[in-house]
This record gives C-alpha cells, structure tokens and sequence, in this order.
C-alpha cells in the first residue's frame, strides 16, 4: 500500500550537491553506454568476418578431399601405371664420356703455381718501384734528373700490376666454371645409377599410399561435418549473446534519461509534490533497472566468453583437420601426391640431364677457349711491359754511373729490377706453354663429344609429361587453397581471440554501474514518505514510455505497480539489434 500524502510544500528547485551527484552518474554512464555501442559492434564485426573465413576453410577442405574422386585424378594415376611399367624397358646407362673436364681441371692446376709467380713478381716489381723513387729523392737533383725514370718505373709497376689482376681474374672465373661443370657431369653419373630403381619404388608406394588416403577420406568427412554443425552452433550461439551489448547501452540510456528527466521535472514543475520523495523513487527505480541489467550483463558475458573459448577450440581443430588433409596430398616428407609429381619431375629432369650435361660440355669447352684468349692477350701485355721496364731499368743504371758511389743504391734497386723481369718473362711463358697444350687438347675431345649419340626417351617423356601435367594442375590447385587457409586460418582464429578478450575487457564496465548504482542508492536514502501526486504520476509514466523492453518494464511494475490512470506508452517488443544468423553461418 502507497503511504499517505505528504503535506504540500512551495517549489523548492534540486540542491547544487544532488544536482552534481546526478551530473556525474549521468556522465559516467554515457562513457560506458559509448564503450558499448562501439565495442560490441567490432565483435559482431570480427565474428562475421571469423565466420566467413571458416566458410570459406571449410569449404577448401572440401574441395582438397574431393580432387582425390575427380575422373581427371584417377586417368592420370591409370596412366602412371602404364608409365611405371615401361620405364625400366626404356631407360639406358649413360655412355661413358671422355673426362675432358678432368683433363681441363689438371691443366687449371698446372697454371695457378706459375700464375702466382706472377703475381708474387709483379707485386716485388712495385714495392722495387717505391724504393727507387725514395733513393732518387735523396740524391743531388741538380747532377741528374731521375724523376722521369722513376715515375717510369711506378707507372710500369701499376700496368703490370693491373695485366696480372686481370690475368688472374680471367683464371678464377675459368677456374670456377670448370668446377662447376666437372660436379655437374660427376654427379649426373653418380644418380644415373640409382635414380631410376628409386623412382620406381617411390611410385609403387604412392600410387599405394593414395588408395589408402582414399578411404580415411570417407571415414574423416562424417566427423568432419560433425565438427562443422558444431562450429555453425557456437557461432549462433555467439552472435546471440552478442546482442546484450545493444540491450545494456540501451538499458544505460534510460537510466540516463531517467536522471535528466528528473531534473527537468524539478526545475519546471511547481508542484508540491515532495522534493526529496521525488528523487528517492526515482533514484530507488533506477537502482533496481542497474541491479537487473547488471545482473543480466554478467550472465551473458560469461556465457558469452565460454562460447567463443569453445568456439576457438572447434575452430583451431577446424583448421588442423584441414591441414592434415592438404599436408596428406602436398608435402614433401612422406603423404602421396605431393612426392609422386616430385618423382615425376627427378623423372623429367634426369631426361634432361642426359642430354642437357652432354650438349653443355661444348659450351664449357668453348668458354674455356674463349678465356684462354683472353688470358693470352694479358700475358702479351705483361711481355709488352716487361720489355719497357728492361729499357727503364738500363737507362737508370747508366744514369747512376755518372754519379759515381752517389748513384750505388739507384743503380742497385735498378739491376733488381732487371732481375724481376726477367722472372716475369719465366713465368709468363711457362702459362702459355700450358694454354697452348690445352687449347689442343680441348679441340681433340669437343670433336669426339659431338660426334656420340644421345639418349631415345621421348615416348616415355611424353607419356610422363602428360601424366604430370595433370597432376601438377591439381597440386597446383590445392596448394593455392592451402595457402589461402594458411593465411586465413590464423587470422580467424585471431578474430576469434580478440572478441575473447574484448568480451573480458567489458567485463569491467560493469563496475562503473555497480558505482553508479551505490550513489543512486545514496540519493534513494529518505525517511519522507511518498504519494503519488499527478505530475509524479506523469514524472513516472513518461520514465516508463521509454522503455523498449520487457525486462525494464517489469522491473518499473514490480516496484511501482501496474500504470493505471497515467497513459504507459506503447510497450512495443525489446528492440535489441537483430542479427540474421544465417547471414554469418556456413
């Protein structure tokens, strides 16, 4: 039962601390009502998005475990065992080839000790030049001029110094090419042997292996597709609770609004209505709307985070069972499909190597040649400064007789350097002799070579071609969806994860109404009893008419009675945001 009316009092308006305690809720809570509204849009934002990519996970794991029942995969196996029967019937030795790359090797070993003779020389040749630019600066400039011999003599060190660089640049490169060349050909000759009884081997397993695959295929898509009405559940499931946000922010603007109506109402009203009577309902009504959305706000919340852990859970097997299925076809450590058209490749590629090292040996043979023309143009250099240096080093010791004991050291430094050209010339020559014995040697066995006959593998290439064309394309396919999931599938579960922690995040918001709830309770606190006088009817009826839900509407009547004279408004349905659930699910 209402308490009786209190007397009636003169319009007094709310006092500067109510008035501030009532600003303050009010702001607070339009903080967290705008931490809502935003926040709890990006989840369902995320969630749309994770949903979609684990349609589009779902459906590549399909799709893999389908290629493995296409017409277009089982003519290319039938063929493949076509192929493996002909192969061993097909496949000859490599002939023996002159080892010509050998005998280069050894040539390139006899030049390297008299190249660096050469070397050692010319870099003796400058440090010979410096000294004799420091002994002619000591002597009587005005008894001879020696500048111009001994800048002769640095500017003759630094050409030989540059023709024998370039020499051995020409070397290592010659040097190189041939080693490569020589482990190409040595190795073609060690798989040669081996590679073919491999291959064939490997093909029995896998052709063995995919018919096995294909029966755990069946067995796996029914607990697949368990696992994806699950997966479809928890999204819904999520997507629902979601919807709790929008009831809370709206729930938080009502009380909001309760608050500002309140203060309205007293700043315009001059009815005697009981001012501290007034502010206690509403604040009361208030406290029990906080109590009830709070409660219900936990509840969801906690609800709603176990559904997206387990949701994360499904999601992570998901994509496991996905890339156990392509990993079954794609990778190379052991699973089928993946290694039969790397086989099929050693397969092609030895084919090619049978006649590709063979062809090349010429082209070593030539480039070999064409850098033994370019080492004979420097080592006519080094003869051409060779030959300078002796008229540099002769006219110097003339020069130093004149001076007598004065000139000793000049002359010196000047008949060593006679002695370094004379070394230059030893060595340069012994790497001609060399060059000119290979160059014939090299003209000998590329004849030879060309004249041998290659290898009849062309119907079995172009059988293996056909089948591994087949199979590369549906490699190809899967693969390019595999790495779709690859880079989907953490992202998905990413989304999931931080809805996970958003959702945890918002837990706390509930606090700031727990606050808030305490000071209404505060503001509720009044020993006045209250009667319902016609504008705290309308104060009330007008709070009422703007509730959009049930929830809010029952808790109003459970604590103020059902409206009777005052119009309640339209009652209308909760209007919390509707999602269509089958928009996000698979």
């Amino acid at each position: 039962m209402m308490p009786a009316a209190i007397p009636d009092t003169s319009f007094q308006p709310l006092s500067a601390g109510v008035q501030e305690t009532c600003t303050k809720i009010e702001e607070r809570l339009a903080a967290s009502r705008s931490v809502i509204e935003q926040d709890f849009s990006d989840m369902g934002a995320r969630l749309a998005d994770s949903a979609r990519l684990l349609n589009e996970i779902s459906a590549t794991h399909a799709n893999t475990a389908a290629t493995l029942e296409s017409e277009e995969f089982k003519r290319a196996i039938s063929q493949l065992r076509g192929i493996r029967d002909k192969i061993l019937e097909m496949i000859q030795p490599v002939a023996d080839s002159h080892d010509y790359l050998g005998h280069l090797a050894n040539m390139a070993a006899a030049i390297s000790k008299p190249i660096s003779n050469l070397c050692r020389t010319v870099k003796t040749i400058g440090i010979v030049a410096v000294n004799a630019r420091i002994s002619a600066a000591s002597l009587n400039a005005g008894k001879e001029d020696f500048e111009v011999f001994t800048m002769g003599m640095t500017k003759l060190a630094l050409s030989a110094a540059d023709a024998v660089q370039a020499l051995s640049t020409s070397y290592d490169e010659m040097s190189s090419s041939l080693a490569m060349a020589r482990t190409a050909n040595a190795d073609l000759s060690a798989r040669q042997s081996s590679s073919v009884n491999q291959i064939l081997t490997r093909l029995n397993s896998h052709l063995e292996v995919l018919e096995e695959q294909n029966a755990r295929a069946a067995t796996k898509s029914v607990e697949y597709a368990q696992l994806l009405r699950q997966i479809t559940s928890r999204i819904g499931a999520a997507v629902s609770a979601l919807q709790i946000g929008d009831t809370t922010r709206q729930r938080i603007e009502h009380v909001e609004q309760a608050l500002a109506t309140l203060r309205t109402h007293e700043n315009d009203s001059h009815d005697g209505g009981g001012q501290e009577a007034i502010i206690a309902v509403v604040c009361s009504l208030q406290v029990e709307q906080l109590e009830d959305a709070v409660s219900e706000y936990d509840g969801r919340i906690a609800d709603l985070i176990a559904t997206l852990r387990a949701l994360t859970s499904d999601a992570s097997v998901l994509v496991r069972e996905s890339d156990n299925s392509a990993d079954s076809l794609l990778s190379s450590g052991g699973t089928a499909l993946a290694d039969l058209v790397d086989d099929l490749h050693r397969l092609h590629a030895l084919f090619a190597e049978v006649r590709d090292t063979r062809a090349g040996l010429a082209d070593v043979a030539e480039k070999v040649m064409r850098t033994f023309s370019v080492m004979t143009t420097h080592i006519d250099a080094v003869h051409k400064i060779e030959e300078d240096m002796r008229l540099v080093s002769l006219n110097t010791t003339i020069q130093c007789g004149r001076l007598g004991t004065e000139g000793r050291t000049l002359s010196v430094i000047a008949q060593e350097l006679h002695g370094l050209t004379g070394e230059t010339v030893t060595a340069a020559s012994a790497i001609m002799e060399i060059l000119a014995d290979a160059d014939g040697m090299i003209k000998e066995t590329v004849a030879e070579e060309e004249g041998s006959e290659g290898l009849d593998l062309e119907t079995v290439e172009t059988e293996a071609s056909s089948a591994t064309e087949v199979l590369e394309a549906i490699v190809s396919r899967t693969h390019e969806a595999v790495t779709n999931v690859g880079r989907q599938a953490p992202h998905a579960i990413g989304l999931i994860e931080e809805t996970v922690n958003s959702v945890i995040l918002r837990q706390e918001l509930s606090g700031n109404w727990r606050w808030a709830k305490g000071e209404l309770e505060a503001l509720s606190a009044t020993n006045i009893e209250w009667a319902g006088t016609p504008a705290a009817l309308n104060l009330l009826s007008e709070l009422r008419a703007r509730y959009t839900m049930d929830s809010e509407r029952n808790v109003h009547d459970r604590l103020l009675g059902e409206p009777s004279d005052v119009a309640s408004g339209d009652p209308g349905n909760a209007t919390a945001l509707e999602i269509d659930v089958e928009d996000l699910l698979f």
